[in-house]
């Protein structure tokens, strides 16, 4: 095997630059950190729920965290089939394309929120005991993962433009800012699920809208659409959150 790594080397070492393959290993590297701040906004939130609510808040956050995901499968599998297309298409065509998903999506995922539990109510013992009292934590969650999508469309788009060093620094200030809420929220004496998960939504809804400006302050890249789209589908969670659950 060495020998025809060997070989292998010596017949593509004329191709071989040092200078580029030091640019891919940083490029490499702000990709891997997105990566990781990106978890944090989107799925680490039980980290939190553990560390000031204690275990059984958790149980229930996983419980409806579980059911709002279902949305995040079509972004999922919008990626893997128009893969090619995200990273070559025209801004303003994946814009057109991005301000229309959203909105499926918003209703996709207030369908569900709907639907799931009058289909699944009899399967789960856990559905019976808590919906009444953690049925606005789904609600909430299932906004989480309209953000949770746009966020990663966004994504392709920021690595495509190589954007992500920039990300990356404003998005460890939006995460530092999430957490010092929690805490700041917690010391309050109002931290529960209901508050924490709010709080993480709208630094997800932060972490969305600085994509938005990052490319077109760098790139001249506007998204104009689908950030208005993004814009309203927080104040209609605010107004309906707020009818819903709080009047």
């Amino acid at each position: 095997m060495f020998s025809v790594f060997v070989f292998q080397y010596w017949q593509t070492k004329s191709d071989y630059s040092r200078e580029r393959y030091v640019q891919a290993l940083n490029f490499g590297k702000h990709l891997l950190l997105s990566a990781i701040i990106i978890i944090c906004f989107t799925n680490c939130a039980r980290i939190f729920v553990a560390y000031f609510l204690g275990l059984e808040a958790v149980a229930y956050y996983s419980f409806y965290f579980r059911f709002s995901m279902m949305v995040v499968m079509i972004q999922q599998m919008i990626s893997i089939v128009f893969f090619r297309k995200i990273y070559q298409s025209d801004a303003q065509e994946l814009d057109y394309y991005f301000s229309r998903l959203i909105p499926v999506v918003l209703l996709l995922s207030l369908l569900l929120w709907w639907m799931v539990p009058l289909l699944t109510y009899d399967l789960f013992a856990l559905f019976e005991t808590s919906f009444a009292t953690y049925n606005g934590l789904y609600y909430i969650l299932s906004f989480h993962c309209i953000f949770w999508i746009s966020l990663a469309l966004n994504e392709n788009l920021i690595y495509r433009e190589s954007l992500s060093s920039k990300m990356n620094k404003a998005f460890a200030i939006i995460l530092l800012l999430m957490i010092s809420l929690f805490v700041f929220v917690y010391y309050l004496g109002y931290l529960d699920l209901f508050s924490l998960a709010i709080i993480n939504l709208v630094c997800l809804f932060l972490a969305t809208d600085m994509q938005f400006y990052l490319l077109e302050k760098y790139k001249g890249i506007k998204f104009k659409n689908n950030r208005q789209i993004n814009r309203l589908v927080l104040v209609f969670f605010i107004l309906s959150y707020s009818l819903i659950f709080l009047l």
